[in-house]
């Protein structure tokens, strides 16, 4: 039987309220319709829907808290006090403190006024709390709301419980109406839009191969098919989905792909027919420039096109789609954004290109070449130079010479402003020796040290530099084909080449003069063939060139800014990037003034013990030099030291770069060892020369600590040098109890390119 004062409070929940308290509760009411609009809630797709919908929902929650009972109260606001945060959580508090006020003292001063106020703060941090794709919050959240309009259900009058069911009833029949509407038409649209996803992959993987006009036509075809999609998903039949919620976030969703998807493929389509890069091709040591320059407006189109699709997909996100659309929406947007990059980078290279190849006027371009045989931080020893110059889309290597001429062309020369460059790399005094400027790793800062030398060694004013190594000539050879050379019997092929230039030719000329004067002759060869004859497209140069310039063995460097941002999009600029965690670089440097490091094999070791609870670091980086070279049978030039060190030995200068702190640094067998130390680039360096044995191994280990932001993981970036032969890296990284790593915390690659490694850290 119910209580005395059950009955009780249930006749003072019933009783019509005084003015006053009809007052506040509407005006309570009132205002949480006005909150619920500023929140932003977006529960269908039509912003008028919206709105009707969040003013309803906060009016009738503030309703149903004024007359609920004071379990639902503490429930909901409970439940909200949990999942709020900011200050939002602060009004959760606050509504509970009211709510437990109210179930503590049955008589509470005020009690729908105090019920309405739960119930708009209950509402209002609600619709303010972090989506997740049907996520407990949103399914909290309901639930904390229907405890509320349950309760006041449960005490409403049968006549009222009468007339909210024949609504409720009459909303759910129209909803249901719309919702299945949209289903047949979305039933009807499947196999047009499937037929255009189907045309648009096929047509971007023609393109990709290189057959515009089959892409052409293949993503003409995605963009009609894509355009009647979009005509049936927004026809007066579907439209009214967008009003209903959950339904109107898929009807969107539908609607905007579809739309997007037509524009994009249109504009893809007139690109492939008008702004065919792979059709740019040199002939007759000539690139057409005007050609060139009627690429810009299609490429712009299709930047343009791919901008709005971005856009689209971004409002046509919710965290109510159903996973298979939601997985389609996530898979068009992964596509859209690596289809904007490649977009804007061919819109930027057709900007560029015409000033980049002499189109407003002659460009001058200093070319190194260098070899790892005898090593450099940036990669190699310059042994010899050429001058390239550009006029209207037509390449010439104008000069070329040893590198010999340059140091005795400008005897007095000084860096016009040396507190550009880090002092490590003024000590291989420069300009004395121009086989020196490729010491340091950052490319942009060789440059600068070739435009400030050159104008004192002879030359003019420049507008960029170019590294190549053997790796990267050989790799021209590819675009070129064979050449014959000198009197070698064999030609000179892609395949041969690289192991020739770093150490056949060692064996085949024993005389150093004869041997550099072959290695000009082998560059202007080359590059005489690329300047004069035909080759293959864009794309085709691309593919052949890609892999040296992520092993930084091909690198460009522009004076001017545009064409510079062009050069780093393509990732040939060889800067060092920033530090965005822990960091790793090892370089070396031949010190013996000899050819010896072609049969040097370096081994990086690095093992790292994280501590998240004080964010810091422990590291050892285990650096092991092979030495292959003999003791004899190989000319002095080649394994002979100068400094009367035996020959065959390896005298090596190894640098690391890294953030953090050297603690020791030892040998094989633990003999300590000598450490240089400087900051460069905005990260320390130390160094350490090292003297290998001929055919032996010599192993130098830093120990590193430091700190380091864990809070999101840890991330390492390795940085390679374009060595003779690549190295070869071993990562191994540990978490201190009670914390563990999430993931892969090894890495062990021969190291090629650069390369980053991403762990998770949690407790255990």
């Amino acid at each position: 039987m119910m209580s005395v004062r059950h009955e009780r409070l249930r006749g003072e929940r019933r009783r019509r309220p005084s003015p006053s308290e009809q007052v506040a509760v509407v005006t309570i009411g009132a205002v949480s319709g006005i909150g619920a609009l500023l929140a932003e809630a977006q529960p269908t797709a039509n912003r008028w829907s919206d709105a009707v919908l969040v003013i309803a929902l906060a009016v009738t929650v503030v309703a149903a808290g004024s007359v609920a009972r004071a379990t639902a109260w503490i429930l909901a606001s409970g439940v909200t006090a949990v999942l709020a945060s900011g200050l939002w959580s602060l009004a959760a508090v606050a509504a509970l403190a009211i709510g437990i006020a109210g179930a503590i003292r049955g008589d509470l001063p005020h009690r729908r006024i105090a019920g309405a106020a739960i119930g708009g703060l209950t509402v209002q941090t609600m619709l303010r709390l972090d989506e997740g794709r049907f996520g407990a919050s949103t399914v909290a959240a309901t639930i904390a709301i229907a405890v509320l309009v349950g309760s006041a259900w449960s005490l409403a009058r049968r006549s009222t419980r009468v007339r909210l069911r024949i609504v409720a009833f009459v909303a759910m029949g129209v909803a249901l109406l719309i919702a299945g509407a949209f289903a047949l038409q979305v039933w009807k649209s499947r196999a047009v839009l499937e037929l255009a996803v189907q045309r648009a992959q096929e047509g971007l993987a023609a393109a990709r191969a290189g057959d515009n006009e089959r892409a052409a036509e293949l993503l003409g075809q995605a963009s009609r098919a894509f355009d009647e999609a979009s005509g049936e998903l927004h026809s007066w039949f579907a439209r009214p989905a967008s009003v209903v919620p959950v339904v109107g976030q898929h009807q969107r969703a539908l609607d905007l792909l579809s739309a997007a998807g037509a524009n994009v493929s249109a504009a893809a389509a007139d690109a492939a027919w008008r702004a065919d890069i792979q059709g740019l091709i040199v002939h007759d040591g000539q690139l057409d420039l005007r050609r060139v320059t009627d690429m810009t407006a299609p490429l712009a189109s299709l930047v343009d096109a791919l901008d709005r699709a971005g856009v689209a997909a971004a409002r046509a996100e919710s965290p109510w789609l159903l996973p298979p659309l939601a997985q389609r929406l996530d898979d068009f947007t992964r596509s859209v954004h690596d289809a904007t990059a490649d977009a804007n980078t061919a819109a930027e290279a057709v900007g560029v290109l015409p000033a980049l190849l002499g189109g407003d006027g002659e460009r001058r371009y200093f070319v190194a070449f260098a070899t790892p045989a005898e090593s450099r931080e940036l990669g190699g020893f310059t042994g010899a130079f050429g001058l390239l110059t550009a006029r209207d889309g037509r390449l010439t290597l104008s000069q070329t010479g040893r590198i010999q001429e340059l140091n005795e062309a400008g005897r007095g020369r000084r860096l016009s402003d040396p507190t550009q460059f880090p002092a490590r790399y003024r000590a291989f005094r420069l300009e004395e020796f121009w086989q020196n400027v490729t010491g340091t790793p950052d490319f942009p800062t060789v440059a600068e040290a070739v435009r400030q030398m050159w104008p004192q060694s002879g030359g003019g004013d420049l507008d960029g530099v170019l590294y190549v190594d053997p790796y990267a000539l050989a790799s021209l050879l590819q675009l070129t084909g064979p050449v014959t050379v000198g009197g070698r019997p064999d030609p000179l092929t892609a395949d041969n080449a690289a192991d020739f230039l770093l150490r056949g030719q060692y064996q085949d000329f024993a005389n150093i003069d004869a041997r550099s004067d072959f290695l000009l002759t082998i560059a202007r060869t080359v590059f005489d063939e690329l300047t004069s004859g035909d080759l293959p497209g864009m794309r085709t140069m691309a593919d052949a060139l890609a892999p040296d310039a992520r092993q930084r063995r091909l690198l460009a460097h522009s004076f001017h800014p545009e064409e510079q941002r062009l050069f780093e999009r393509l990732g040939i600029d060889g800067a060092l990037p920033p530090v965005r965690g822990d960091f790793l670089s090892v370089g070396s440097s031949n010190l013996g003034q000899n050819k010896i490091d072609a049969l040097l094999h370096r081994t990086i070791d690095y093992d790292v013990v994280l501590d998240p609870d004080r964010g810091t670091a422990a590291a050892s980086v285990t650096v092991t030099l092979h030495n292959t070279a003999p003791s004899s049978g190989l000319p002095d030039y080649v394994i002979g030291n100068p400094g009367g060190a035996p020959k065959g030995t390896n005298l090596t200068m190894v640098a690391v770069y890294t953030p953090l702190r050297l603690v020791d640094a030892t040998t094989t067998g633990g003999q300590p060892v000598n450490v240089g130390a400087s900051e460069e680039y905005g990260r320390r360096v130390y160094t350490a020369l090292l003297a290998v044995p001929p055919m032996s191994e010599l192993s130098v280990t830093f120990a590193l600590e430091g700190p380091l932001d864990l809070r999101s993981g840890y991330r390492l970036d390795v940085v390679p040098q374009a060595t003779a032969n690549p190295d070869r890296l071993h990562v191994e990284v540990r978490a201190e109890d009670p914390w563990r790593t999430r993931g892969a915390g090894t890495l062990a690659t021969n190291l090629e390119a650069d390369e980053s490694l991403v762990v998770g850290l949690r407790p255990d």
